[in-house]
């Protein structure tokens, strides 16, 4: 099972739009529902709808309520109301409609827990536009937030360095399995490209590189399965991440040896090929 979605919008268009396009970025892995319009779809909410929506994800791991406008949130704090028992595995968030649907769609995907998904969702947005919604107390929301931080990075560094040959580079579906691929091993991955850096695990910062088809990124990976991660990520590169390409991915053995180059570094020196 995974964390549900429900998209919230006063437009019953925009809110289908949101969910499918969610939706073609994990390829259907994560359940989204959406919950647009008011009654006869007029512009507005219903708390009828939004309730129906929840019903429709829920599930043991909960779901998030992603909101677009203020006034969404009477509605949704409504359709808890008439959940009862079940509103303590329900979250609500402002976090920006479609880059945070698109991030929770992701995080939710890899199996993470609600208030995960829910906070990879709101790193999208401003601290002024999460400060709009009040969030409903529960015991289950503190008790989730009250999560130990992750271990620092470690020291020992992994590197790789991929030219991508596929038409779009990081952009939409490619930058999707990346962030998947990435997240389901046990290590720290940061991606460097023209003179930005994000998290791998992270869809819009990967989206914000503006990695393209010819582009060289430089994969720096710390952690047990840092070694495995960095070979998933090459394996997917040499796929072309499975898009039609102009030209035909050079096989593994033909690829030119200082196209993939891995050694331990020292976290915080210079990046081998990055200046």
């Amino acid at each position: 099972m995974t964390v549900g979605l429900v998209i919230v919008s006063h437009s019953a268009q925009l809110a289908n739009g949101v969910a499918e396009l969610a939706g073609q970025m994990t390829q259907g892995a994560t359940p989204i529902a959406a919950a647009g319009g008011g009654v006869d779809n007029i512009l507005g909410t219903s708390a009828e709808k939004i309730q129906a929506a929840i019903q429709a994800v829920d599930g043991p791991d909960g779901v998030l309520v992603l909101l677009d406008l203020g006034s969404a949130i009477l509605s949704a704090e409504m359709a808890l109301e008439l959940l009862n028992s079940e509103q303590q595995h329900v979250m609500l968030s402002f976090a920006p409609l479609v880059e945070g649907a698109i991030a929770a769609a992701i995080e939710a995907s890899l199996g993470h827990t609600l208030v995960e998904v829910k906070q990879a969702a709101e790193k999208t947005a401003s601290v002024e536009q999460l400060q709009l919604l009040k969030p409903l107390s529960s015991a289950y929301e503190e008790a989730e937030a009250a999560v130990p931080p992750p271990p620092p990075a470690q020291s020992d560094v992994r590197e790789m360095q991929l030219t991508l040959t596929n038409p779009t580079g990081l952009h939409a579906r490619p930058a999707s399995l990346f962030v998947q691929t990435a997240g389901r091993y046990d290590a720290r991955i940061e991606v460097l490209g023209r003179g930005r850096q994000a998290e791998a695990t992270r869809i819009i910062g990967v989206l914000a590189l503006g990695i393209r088809k010819g582009d060289t990124i430089t994969l720096c990976a710390s952690g047990q399965e840092a070694a495995t991660a960095l070979e998933a990520l090459r394996v997917l590169k040499l796929a072309n991440f499975y898009e039609s390409a102009t030209e035909p991915a050079i096989p593994q053995e033909a690829r030119p040896q200082q196209d993939v180059v891995q050694q331990p570094v020292f976290w915080g020196s210079n990046v081998s090929g990055d200046t």
